[in-house]
């Protein structure tokens, strides 16, 4: 039974949330490899086959679907553009 009840956010989760919410907690396995939950897969849209970009900083380990890293970069470069235009 999935005790963490979470409903999928359609990608919104990270733009809409300031502070770190636990979701649960993640296996290293004996191969290094990350088990993620289902019930957090399914909450950040998660599919077998993504890619996933892993950065540590401080100490702290983070992950992030690498087409909404490109998804910023884009935008990130549009704005950017934009300004560079205006002046």
């Amino acid at each position: 039974m999935n005790k963490y009840k979470l409903k999928p956010k359609k990608g919104k989760f990270l733009e809409n949330n300031i502070h770190p919410e636990l979701l649960g907690t993640a296996i290293l396995g004996q191969k290094g490899q990350v088990v993620i939950p289902s019930s957090i897969r399914r909450f950040l849209g998660l599919s077998t086959g993504d890619k996933l970009l892993v950065m540590v900083k401080s100490g702290t380990l983070c992950m992030i679907k690498a087409e909404m890293l490109q998804g910023f970069i884009n935008q990130l470069t549009k704005q950017l553009g934009k300004l560079k235009n205006n002046n």
